[in-house]
C-alpha cells in the first residue's frame, strides 16, 4: 500500500535536516511493513532556502526517493497549501503532517493500521502541547467556541490527521478558498477513529503561525462552519428592537404624565451610538457571508502549483 505524506513547508529552514532523517526512518518503517512511503513536500511561497534545500536533498538521495517536491506560485497559507499536496498524492491514503515536527512521527504507522482497520479518516488528537500559555489559552477559548456549533470537534482541534481517497476526493471538490479544513473533514459524514498524543515543543526556529494567522483561521472557522454569529445578530437585532418598544413606552407614559423622564441629548446620543454600533456589527456580518459568496463566484485558483521537482 502507497501512503502520501503531505508536508506544507514555510520558512522551516531550521528545522529540513531533521525532517530528512525522519522522512528516511519513517520510509524504512514502512517498507518493513510493505507500505510505501510518498512524501509530498508543499514548499508554500517560502521566503528562505528551502525550496533549493529540499532539491538538493533529492537529487542526493537524502530523503525518500518517491518523495515529490512542489513549488507555489506564491504563499497562499497553509489550507491551500496542504490542498495542493493533496492534489498530487497518488497514495491510497494521505497524511497530513507538520514539517516542524512536533507531532511524533512515530505515530504515522499507528495512523495507518486504523485505517487498515476501515477507518477512512483518522485523526490525532492534542491530548496536551508544549506550547506557550498565551497560545494554549486562545487555542482554547477559539475551540470552546466552535464546539457551541460544532460539538464533534476535538476541544484542542487537530492538524495531523489521515483521510483516504474517498474522502480526498470529495475535500479537494469542496469550492471556495477560504476553508475550515478540519469542520470539512468532519462534516463528510465518517466516523473518525480518534488517536490521542502530546505535541511536542518546537525543537529549532519560530513559529510563522503568528497571532494574526490564528485569528484569520478562526474567523474563517466560523463563518465557513456555522452559523453562529448570523444568528447572533438576528438575536441582537430583536433584542435591541424589544429594548427600543420598552423605552417608547416608558416615554409616551411619561409624557402624558405631564413629565420627561430624559432632560438633555445624553440619554438620545447613547442611543443612537449603541444602536449604530449594532447596525454596523450587523452590516460587517452579513458583509463576510456575502464576500464568502461572491469569492466562490470568482472561482480563483486556491493555488497555483509552479513546479513540481
Amino acid at each position: 500500500m502507497k501512503v502520501s505524506l503531505v508536508i506544507p513547508i514555510f520558512k522551516n529552514e531550521d528545522n529540513l535536516d531533521d525532517l530528512f532523517s525522519t522522512l528516511v526512518h519513517q520510509e524504512l518503517v514502512f517498507m518493513n511493513l510493505n507500505h510505501t512511503l510518498e512524501p509530498i513536500l508543499v514548499v508554500d511561497g517560502s521566503p528562505d532556502n528551502c525550496l533549493n534545500l529540499l532539491v538538493l536533498a533529492k537529487s542526493q538521495g537524502l530523503i525518500p526517493k518517491e518523495s515529490k517536491i512542489i513549488e507555489l506560485s506564491k504563499n497562499y497559507g497553509q489550507v491551500p497549501a496542504i490542498l495542493a499536496g493533496l492534489e498530487v498524492s497518488s497514495g491510497d491514503c494521505s497524511i497530513c503532517y507538520s514539517a516542524d515536527l512536533q507531532d511524533p512521527p512515530e505515530l504515522l504507522i499507528e495512523l495507518v493500521k486504523s485505517f487498515l482497520n476501515h477507518n477512512e479518516i483518522v485523526i490525532a488528537v492534542r491530548s496536551s502541547r508544549e506550547d506557550s500559555i498565551f497560545q494554549n489559552f486562545t487555542s482554547r477559548i477559539a475551540y470552546w467556541i466552535l464546539r457551541f456549533k460544532s460539538p464533534e470537534i476535538p476541544k484542542g482541534g487537530f492538524d495531523f490527521f489521515l483521510i483516504g481517497k474517498i474522502a480526498r476526493k470529495f475535500i479537494l471538490e469542496r469550492t471556495g478558498s477560504r476553508l475550515f479544513l478540519q469542520g470539512d473533514i468532519l462534516n463528510l459524514g465518517f466516523s473518525p477513529d480518534f488517536i490521542r498524543y502530546k505535541r511536542l515543543k518546537r525543537a529549532k526556529g519560530k513559529s510563522s503561525y503568528t497571532f494574526q494567522k490564528r485569528l484569520n483561521v478562526f474567523i474563517d472557522a466560523i463563518f465557513d462552519s456555522t452559523d453562529l454569529l448570523i444568528k447572533l445578530a438576528t438575536r441582537i437585532g430583536f433584542f435591541t428592537a424589544c429594548l427600543g418598544l420598552i423605552s417608547a413606552i416608558y416615554l409616551l407614559s411619561g409624557y402624558f404624565k405631564g413629565n420627561s423622564p430624559y432632560d438633555g441629548f445624553t440619554a438620545i446620543l447613547t442611543s443612537i451610538l449603541i444602536l449604530g454600533g449594532c447596525q454596523l456589527m450587523m452590516l460587517g456580518v452579513v458583509g463576510e457571508y456575502v464576500y464568502r459568496v461572491y469569492d466562490i463566484t470568482r472561482n480563483r485558483p486556491r493555488y497555483i502549483i509552479k513546479n513540481i521537482f
